[in-house]
């Protein structure tokens, strides 16, 4: 067929747009392409050909000028709600989303005044042990602040009140309220309220001569069996062998500690190993002291000497295990000298080393001795938290806290114990205590999450329910209890008048020993059971149903009980150890609940009626067993008079240590103030 046939001819022309790509609109396209006249496929925040050939691409903004008022008001919500998902994202990445956000509403709005008072109704879930009662929450209990009213003490209390109810209160995340007895001890908050001691002990030095002197070998010798025996014992982080050559090697050289003659330093001992030996003995030291102070005790020659190497370790070399080592010494000898609050500071320090540590090397947790420092240091700082941070000093998620819940207890060292002059018996005695200390604590956070569980504890109905899981844990501190062995059991190996000696005897640390872990279980049984006395010291009986009254009478009965008889197995004998300023704010907590409940008119009807020798008697009997349909009032309660008795055993134990630590003065005077106004309430 030739191109000029007619059929070629019939033919349509050539569409000349059919082989150009479909364009977008100049409008839509960026400023590149349309200066270019390329192709703009519009992709944000950069076309496909801005993408490739690395130019800038920008669009055009719209001229809102052009758009009609329902577009306006179109952009401006996608505008708002793209603001609102970019800032719940942002909140929720950050883990402080809150569970219900309410938009502001003009209050005539009857919908919305309906929708707040169900929301406000319904309590907010609370994690496990978010609100944990030590006594500076006591103070703020009603039956405590009425004594208190016309008191200059009370206005303090009732700001503190406000500020702790303002932060329980709140679904941000937690915020960091200090106990207010505690900032006493703040050696930050002024000049009269820490003795000259660490902060000033450089600028002395030149007026010190005794810094200059050598300690003799005697001396050494018997600081560091003093360490063993009263320090060692109870917190074995130190591998013995270690030890001893470290001593060694200090004693026969004759080396002077002064930090300007580092360059001295023999080549196979390190700054780590100087710190690690002038901390034992400064512990050494302080462990012979058991007579309290007349003023607050200066620190320790030992000490000052150590800080400067021990400084150097922080801060020039790489982070080890024995580096944690040493500042857990510095830490326990802030608990012996009482000096809890820079304890703290040690003991977070080293925490988050140890995260650090074993969040770069997860292997180290199968070594025997950081094994053990990863124990220990979580264990220090849960002690210490529930006591200095009043607002959920049991919400530490860590690494660490993970670990001590998901491994096993630490194992003891496989080499025998071996020291000069020492029964070799004191290696297994050591691990028998530490053994059952460690499990006690794992006992307590046990006890947080089951028994302060995701609710408020003033919830009544929600705390009758859990009587019966208290009694379960009750029965399990007894089974914590009867597999100590013989010689650390309470009934069996020491008597609660006496006194702990200082000397090296077996003897003395089996006595000191049961008599650390029978105060133990006293706290454990107590922790069950405060919750009980709080519901009722802060809610009116009349307003609480029969049935779940009955309930809360069972488990405060319990813990009266259990308080006199803590109070009444105490020695009359100061005794200072790691925690004696720990016990003396268990004292204070213990006896500040008692006081509540005395003034509480439902638990002091039952007080003044029981009989003085039902109330000192042991609560094991028929209050062991949950009986909902019991009466309550049928079961004996301690009586009005033992427990202002129990208040007494209490000052005067702390009155023992208010020289020395300016936060148990400010606890005596308070408590001394409470027992008077209960006396001349209920004479």
């Amino acid at each position: 067929m030739s191109p000029t046939s007619p059929a070629a001819s019939a033919r349509p022309p050539p569409n000349r747009s059919g082989s150009q790509y479909p364009r977008k609109r100049a409008s839509q396209a960026c400023l590149t392409c349309r200066a270019r006249k390329s192709r703009c496929d519009n992709q944000r925040p950069k076309c496909g050909f801005c993408l490739k050939s690395d130019a800038e691409c920008n669009y055009p903004k719209t001229e809102l000028t052009q758009l009609d008022r329902a577009s306006l008001m179109i952009l401006d919500r996608l505008e708002r709600v793209e603001e609102n998902i970019l800032g719940e994202l942002g909140r929720a990445a950050s883990g402080n989303s809150p569970k219900v956000r309410l938009r502001s509403v003009a209050p005539t709005s009857p919908a919305f005044s309906v929708t707040t008072t169900s929301a406000a109704a319904v309590p907010s879930p609370r994690p496990p042990g978010d609100i944990w009662i030590n006594g500076d929450r006591v103070m703020t209990w009603p039956r405590i602040l009425e004594l208190l009213d016309g008191n200059p003490f009370i206005e303090p209390w009732r700001r503190f009140k406000e500020q702790l109810d303002g932060v329980d209160g709140a679904d941000t995340s937690p915020l960091l309220v200090i106990s207010p007895t505690v900032m006493t001890d703040d050696p930050d908050s002024g000049p009269d309220t820490f003795a000259p001691g660490l902060e000033d002990a450089f600028s002395r030095n030149a007026q010190r001569p005794e810094l200059e002197e050598q300690v003799s070998t005697a001396d050494a010798e018997e600081y560091l069996t003093s360490y063993v025996i009263h320090v060692h014992s109870r917190y074995p982080i130190l591998d013995m062998r270690e030890l001893r050559h470290i001593a060694d090697g200090m004693i026969r050289r004759g080396f002077d500690y002064r930090w300007p003659l580092m360059h001295r330093l023999p080549s196979d001992l390190s700054p780590l190993d100087v710190a690690t030996y002038l901390l034992v003995l400064a512990l050494g030291e302080i462990a012979k002291k058991t007579d309290p102070e007349p003023h607050r005790l200066p620190a320790s020659t030992f000490v000052q000497l150590a800080l400067p190497w021990l400084g150097y370790v922080h801060f020039g070399t790489r982070t080890s295990i024995k580096a944690m080592q040493a500042e857990l010494l510095l830490a326990i000898y802030h608990m012996w000298s009482l000096r809890p609050w820079r304890a703290w500071q040690v003991v977070e320090a080293v925490n988050v080393l140890a995260e650090k540590m074993l969040l770069k090397n997860p292997d180290l947790a199968g070594n025997s001795l950081a094994h053990r420092i990863f124990w220990t240091a979580p264990k220090m700082q849960l002690e210490l938290s529930e006591e200095l941070q009043m607002h959920r000093p049991s919400q530490r998620t860590s690494k660490l806290l993970a670990f001590m819940n998901a491994t096993s207890l630490p194992e003891p060292p496989r080499d025998p114990f071996v020291w000069p002059g020492l029964s070799p018996n004191i290696g297994s005695e050591t691990w028998y205590y530490y053994l059952a200390e460690t499990s006690s604590r794992r006992l307590i956070e046990r006890i947080k999450t089951e028994l302060y569980l995701a609710q408020p504890v003033d919830s009544l109905a929600h705390l009758a329910s859990r009587y019966s899981l208290a009694c379960e844990l009750e029965r399990q501190i007894n089974e914590w209890s009867n597999s100590l062995p013989a010689e650390f059991k309470a009934n069996h190996a020491w008597s609660p008048a006496s006194a702990i000696s200082p000397t090296t005897s077996v003897e003395s640390v089996h006595q000191a020993m049961s008599k650390y872990l029978w105060n133990r279980q006293c706290q454990i049984r107590l922790i069950v059971f405060r919750p009980f006395v709080a519901v009722l010291a802060q809610h009116q009986s009349d307003v609480i149903p029969s049935r779940i009254l009955r309930v809360l009478l069972d488990g405060a009965r319990k813990y009266l009980a259990f308080s006199v008889e803590f109070f009444n197995s105490q020695s009359p004998h100061p005794e200072r150890h790691y925690g004696t300023w720990l016990l003396c704010r268990n004292l204070w907590t213990t006896a500040l609940t008692l006081l509540a409940a005395c003034n509480t008119p439902v638990l002091f009807r039952h007080m003044s009626t029981a009989n003085n020798s039902d109330g000192s008697g042991s609560p094991e009997s028929p209050m062991s067993t949950f009986n909902p349909a019991s009466d309550g009032a049928a079961e004996p309660m301690c009586s009005y008079s033992d427990a202002l008795s129990a208040v007494g055993v209490a000052r005067t134990i702390m009155g023992f240590w208010v020289q020395e630590n300016p936060s148990l003065a400010a606890c005596l005077d308070l408590l001394s103030v409470l027992l008077t106004k209960t006396r001349e309430r209920h004479g």
